[in-house]
C-alpha cells in the first residue's frame, strides 16, 4: 500500500519550529476546516507520540505525517501561542465534482508537494540489483571470457 499525507506543506523556520506554508484544497487538512497556514506543528502521534524541536531533521516530520490509506494521526499544533490538537484522517482527497470520474489513485490518496520522495525510497531498496548488471555481461559472453585468457 502505498502511504498518504494530509494535504500539508511543511517547512523548517530560522527558529527550527516546523510551519505550515500552505494546505492543499481538498485535502484531509483543509476539509477538517481546523488547520491553517502559519500554524506551527509541535509533535505528531501515530502509534506513539513523536515530539519535535530545533533538532528534528525536516524529513523525520514529514515521514511521520506520512501513513497508510485512511488512518489516523494527531496533530499538536500551535497558532498565535495557543496550543490545540488535531486530529485527520490520511488520504481522503475530496476534489471538486467538475473534475468528472477521475477518482482513480489519485483520489484515494493525496499527493504530498513533494512526490518524488516514495519513488526515491523504493529505488534505494532495489540498488543491491543493479550489482548484478556487471556479472551478467560477463555471463552472456562466455566465448571471449576468461577461459580464452587464462591460456
Amino acid at each position: 500500500a502505498r502511504n498518504c499525507g494530509l494535504g500539508l506543506k511543511v517547512v523548517q523556520d530560522r527558529q527550527g519550529q516546523f510551519v505550515i506554508e500552505a494546505v492543499a484544497p481538498g485535502g484531509p487538512a483543509d476539509n477538517s476546516k481546523k488547520i491553517q497556514q502559519g500554524d506551527i506543528i509541535k509533535a505528531i502521534t501515530n502509534k506513539k507520540l513523536h515530539i519535535f524541536d530545533r533538532s528534528t531533521p525536516i524529513e523525520y516530520v514529514k515521514r511521520k505525517i506520512m501513513g497508510l490509506p485512511n488512518s489516523v494521526v494527531k496533530l499538536n499544533l500551535v497558532r498565535n501561542g495557543t496550543s490545540f490538537e488535531v486530529t485527520l484522517r490520511r488520504g481522503g482527497f475530496n476534489q471538486p465534482s467538475k473534475s468528472g470520474t477521475h477518482d482513480s489513485e489519485e483520489s484515494e490518496c493525496f499527493q504530498t508537494p513533494n512526490p518524488a520522495e516514495p519513488p526515491a525510497v523504493a529505488l534505494r531498496t532495489m540498488q543491491p540489483r543493479s550489482d548484478l548488471a556487471p556479472r551478467s555481461d560477463l555471463a552472456q559472453r562466455p566465448d571471449i571470457g576468461a577461459r580464452g585468457q587464462d591460456e
